[in-house]
């Protein structure tokens, strides 16, 4: 017993590092985060659609997430693991994005943000953008006001536009149809400086970037505040908490541009060695999706997709499964319910909407004869 306590002693007791894995290989979207957010800048009959598919250099199946023109986002929220107060996670992914060559804007594919969107004096601490060229990570300053100090809403503040208070903690230079590796490590604290500070840490790539400081000199680990509204109780549920993670396409009010978000090796950490490291072990074999590969996987949407009419719906509505022969159909509400399950061989699916379906947004998952995933929003009024 002895020799045995001396080698507890000596040796500590290993520790998990990987909190949490978004595997594309492993069931659907809400497998792994608590809901989806589609969001159309106007009224369109554009879908946007989530695919797990196979790219040619890299192991596995990624996300494939497809934003339309005229769609505003389409992003997976909030991870299933929970994110508490005072607590680091290193979060690792690998992101591709294709667009037209017309592409001129500005679209975030990473958010830090706050569960509703009037709480806080934030409303996305940090955020992650792609402009064409270059990624920008970045963070929004508190909104203040010089004689109550933070306001609830930051919308209503003196100089509280988002443009207002954004500091860039580091553009990194890229091109679409390219992988990069982010490890993205954030400490959630609820002040700008100090013991209860937030920390943030970047990762690109494998090596460890110095990032612009909001309170002083450059360094690889800043201070700012990234627990937006800790009103939110940590402890109230997984739907309520302050701040979470979303990963995907958000375009905000502007979205005339069809925009592809590819993303593979989705986890997270308690320590930043092992997120590199599990990035580090799967390097692609190429870093850029070859004009050959993108053909191929646009012949593949092409040739197998679904479209659900009418989209928004009152009372029945139809899911066309162009070519796949046999599908089993899901549907879920935002809070991952199942409302609705089948399987079909007919080329048509009719749904009524009777007593099954509330006023609200739903999920469709379908999968076919050989579990590939298609899914799609639908709107029921």
């Amino acid at each position: 017993m002895k020799k045995l306590l001396v080698l507890l002693l000596g040796f500590p007791l290993a520790v998990c590092a990987q909190i949490w894995h978004a595997d594309a290989n492993v069931g659907g979207p809400l497998t792994h985060f608590q809901s989806i957010n589609f969001e159309d800048c106007e009224t369109t009959s554009n879908n946007p659609q989530i695919f797990q598919e196979n790219v040619n250099g890299v192991s596995g199946k990624v996300w494939r997430q497809t934003c339309p023109a005229k769609v505003k986002r389409n992003e997976f929220s909030r991870p299933r693991e929970e994110h508490f107060s005072g607590q680091t996670i290193y979060y690792a992914w690998r992101v591709m994005i294709s667009h037209d060559d017309s592409f001129n804007d500005r679209f975030a594919i990473f958010q830090f943000k706050t569960s509703e969107p009037d709480g806080g004096s934030q409303n996305h601490p940090i955020t992650i953008a792609y402009e064409n060229g270059k990624i920008l990570f970045q963070y929004f300053k508190p909104c203040k006001n010089s004689n109550t100090g933070n306001i609830r809403n930051w919308k209503l503040g003196p100089g509280c536009s988002s443009d207002n208070r954004k500091f860039i903690l580091k553009e990194i230079l890229t091109a679409k149809d390219t992988w990069v590796d982010i490890v993205l490590g954030i400490k959630k604290g609820i002040e700008e400086t100090g013991t209860n500070a937030g920390t943030v840490e970047v990762w690109i790539n494998g090596t460890k970037q110095t990032l612009n400081n909001p309170n002083g000199a450059p360094s690889e680990i800043v201070e700012c505040k990234t627990d937006d509204d800790p009103d939110y109780n940590d402890n109230i549920g997984i739907d309520e908490r302050s701040v979470y993670a979303k990963f995907g396409i958000y375009g905000g009010g502007k979205c005339p541009f069809d925009i592809t978000s590819r993303i593979h090796n989705l986890k997270a950490f308690n320590d930043g060695a092992s997120a590199v490291q599990s990035l580090n072990s799967t390097i692609p074999a190429s870093r850029t999706l070859s004009a050959g590969n993108a053909i191929v996987l646009d012949k593949q949407v092409a040739k197998k997709s679904i479209m659900v009419f009418p989209n928004p719906v009152s009372d029945s509505f139809t899911i066309n499964l162009e070519n796949i022969q046999r599908a089993k159909v899901t549907i879920t509400d935002f809070l991952g319910k199942t409302v609705y399950k089948t399987t079909t061989v007919n080329p048509t699916l009719e749904i009524r909407k009777a007593n099954t379906f509330k006023s609200g947004m739903y999920i469709i998952t379908v999968k076919d004869e050989f579990d590939k995933i298609y899914t799609s929003k639908l709107v029921v009024k």
